[in-house]
């Protein structure tokens, strides 16, 4: 970042569509997952235009490409003045459409990046519109335990709203994963899963 690594390599995203595996875009969506690691950088990267060709990569061909692109939106979106830039660019459904890969990394910053989104009562609307309660259902159960904390702080803030999560959480089956998730070795999970489990019981 020192040397000035942001531009170009944002600039290498290209549009972010039609991306292989092994191409410079899907490398430079890698670097810039690390990179957006880092406070210092979350700004910086997406002021360099890098959020629309990492939105347009969640519907790449190459599963890499995906989990790379889900990775550094899921870093961006921990600031939470880059949200609005990542709901405005779309990328909600695509995020909630990542979910149906079960592959343990898609999940796990896919529902990264929808906790972080979560916390806006319009981004939770379009979540539930774009099918994502029952997707996130079946992720309470993920092999990875980032995707199942996340998962679960998700419909946590859904089942504490309108009555409608409420009834659509329990008929997607959602009632006994949370209280499998009560005895998650993570804290964070189980607190998350609590507090859904308070909602629905409202």
């Amino acid at each position: 970042t020192a040397a000035n690594a942001i531009d170009p390599l944002v600039r290498l995203l290209g549009d972010g569509r039609r991306v292989r595996s092994e191409t410079p875009q899907e490398r430079a969506a890698a670097v810039l997952a690390n990179l957006a690691r880092s406070g210092d950088n979350k700004k910086a990267i997406v002021e360099a235009g890098s959020v629309q060709p990492l939105v347009a990569m969640l519907s790449s061909d190459s599963l890499d490409a995906q989990i790379y692109a889900a990775g550094a939106l899921s870093h961006l979106a921990a600031l939470g003045s880059n949200r609005p830039t990542i709901t405005g660019a779309g990328a909600i459904k695509p995020l909630v459409a990542l979910l149906r890969n079960d592959a343990p990394e898609s999940q796990k910053f896919a529902t990264g990046a929808l906790y972080h989104l979560a916390s806006s009562a319009d981004n939770k609307v379009d979540m539930v519109n774009a099918g994502g309660i029952p997707l996130l259902v079946a992720a309470l159960q993920s092999r990875s335990s980032e995707a199942r904390e996340h998962a679960a702080g998700v419909l946590s803030t859904l089942a504490r709203t309108q009555g409608g999560n409420k009834k659509a959480i329990f008929h997607a089956g959602g009632v006994m994963p949370l209280v499998v998730l009560l005895s998650d070795p993570r804290p964070a999970t189980q607190r998350h899963a609590a507090c859904a489990i308070w909602g629905l019981c409202d």
